[in-house]
């Protein structure tokens, strides 16, 4: 399984978990419906209750044709945000959001039955052709999402492979804290170890560890950037499809395919620009950078997304970029 792929299911797993929070109170309310229905009258031959699924509205009877009673339920919240960001790192677009609207209303049913001892019944569950007759069973159209994005990121693959413009990795969403992210804003010398230990706490060890990198690789080119400052001299670095390399002044590294573990970091970082650009302004900023370039192209077509030059001196931050543009070219600088 690639990164890419990887990363797009498991922000299909983030956002259904996200989704569920949304939905809670319409859990509860369903719930408590279910529980109605599996009290009251159940037709003899009736096996197993029906769901279908609306935009934002269930229908639900019990699997005896005409002679079942049916049931309505509205849901309150109503259908999934129409969010093209969060649609982008499942590689999914709005073409894709009846099927993750019922994927998200699939889960809802799923849940309420759960808290309604659905299970304990003695009867079944059907949700879009799945027969849903234990909690570890996987809805079918589920299996159809995910089977969608397979499709969807093979196909981006082999678009992008025919530009040097290197993929972004889908963003995981990584929690930071508002006094966190002020305080790497702010230079603060302590900002990425009290990150990367609150990020420990949460489940996140391999971003901790890149951000722990990141502060002793900031501590071993210091020296070197403070020499080169002097002569008006600034940091480049530049990327090309996994490679990253850069130089400091007239000093240059060598390139991941060398075994330069460093190169390799550094692009990691970039290329999770939406999870770790805080963590990278930090780092050109204590180094004293008071300007800094960054430069993005699509990764699809290799045409210039975004050039724009931050004036940190000025108050100016780094921004998030599109879910199609790869970093390509970073310069840190001073000017008086």
């Amino acid at each position: 399984m690639s990164d890419l792929l990887a990363g797009a299911l498991e922000s299909l797993e983030n956002y259904r978990t996200e989704m569920r929070q949304r939905y809670s109170s319409d859990r509860m309310a369903l719930a408590e419906l279910l529980r109605r229905i599996l009290a009251g009258k159940v037709p003899k031959r009736a096996t197993g209750l029906v769901v279908s699924l609306g935009y934002d509205e269930l229908i639900l009877n019990w699997d005896q044709g005409r002679r079942s009673p049916s049931f309505r339920f509205k849901v309150t919240t109503g259908t999934i945000p129409n969010d093209p960001i969060a649609f982008a790192t499942m590689n999914l677009s709005f073409e894709n959001f009846s099927e993750l609207n019922s994927v998200v209303l699939t889960d809802l049913v799923i849940d309420a039955w759960t808290d309604a001892e659905g299970f304990q019944s003695g009867r079944s569950l059907v949700v879009w052709r799945t027969l849903v007759d234990s909690s570890n069973v996987v809805p079918e159209i589920l299996k159809s999402l995910r089977e969608t994005i397979r499709r969807l990121t093979l196909e981006q693959e082999a678009g992008r492979s025919t530009t040097a413009v290197p993929m972004p990795t889908p963003s995981r969403n990584l929690t930071i804290r508002p006094e966190h992210l002020a305080a790497c804003l702010d230079a603060d010398p302590a900002a990425l170890q009290n990150w990367a230990d609150a990020l420990e706490s949460s489940g996140f060890s391999e971003a901790a560890t890149r951000l722990r990198w990141l502060e002793e690789f900031r501590d071993r080119i210091a020296p070197t950037v403070a020499l080169w400052i002097r002569y008006g001299q600034g940091l480049l670095i530049f990327r090309e499809r996994n490679e990253t390399w850069w130089s400091i002044g007239e000093e240059e590294n060598s390139p991941p395919r060398d075994g330069n573990a460093d190169s390799v970091n550094l692009g990691l970082l970039l290329g999770a620009w939406a999870d770790y650009h805080p963590a990278i302004e930090w780092f050109c900023r204590t180094l004293g950078y008071t300007h800094v370039c960054v430069r993005a192209k699509s990764v699809p077509y290799a045409t210039l997304e975004h050039d724009r030059t931050y004036s940190l001196a000025g108050g100016e931050h780094f921004t998030p970029l599109g879910p199609t543009s790869g970093i390509t070219e970073i310069h840190a600088f001073t000017q008086g």
